[in-house]
């Protein structure tokens, strides 16, 4: 049952595969087995049990993610091109800095990546709504030039 296999507040990365044998099932069970640790891996014969994007005809891997878009699909099964996809689609267009520990892993990943970083410290309680549409916005613009943005509380940020 994948309602109660996967969290809906962590990322989860299922293979979707129509025959589990060939090339590109055995790769996604190098990475899954390289990338365990820190990701959580599933696979099935048919997308339509999983809780979130259409059914497939084809070898497909769903990266499932509480941010952003609900889901993103791949078709590319060699190793480092599986590995690139999930380590990019698993960081939020902006990174959330508060206290919430939900958000601390992907703070991580923030400051722990190469790209360029833009930070925007703003008070939650008074000064977020008036920040975070048109922050995003630019976020979205920059997606995929390098830059990564974080968005934070500044008494989260005090600490």
């Amino acid at each position: 049952d994948a309602a109660n296999l996967i969290d809906e507040k962590k990322i989860f990365v299922v293979g979707i595969f129509p025959e589990p044998s060939g090339e590109k099932f055995e790769n996604y069970l190098t990475l899954a087995e390289k990338l365990r640790a820190e990701i959580n891996f599933a696979h099935t014969v048919d997308a339509k049990l999983l809780p979130r994007g259409g059914p497939v005809d084809k070898p497909t891997l769903r990266l499932l993610k509480p941010f952003d878009e609900p889901f993103v699909d791949f078709e590319d099964f060699q190793v480092d091109a599986m590995e690139k996809f999930i380590a990019d689609a698993s960081i939020p267009v902006v990174t959330v800095f508060d206290n919430d520990p939900n958000n601390h892993e992907y703070v991580n990943k923030f400051f722990d990546g190469t790209n360029s970083k833009a930070l925007l410290f703003v008070n939650f309680s008074t000064e977020l709504e008036a920040f975070k549409s048109k922050y995003n916005d630019v976020a979205k613009l920059y997606k995929g030039d390098g830059v990564s943005f974080l968005l934070g509380d500044v008494e989260a940020g005090g600490r």
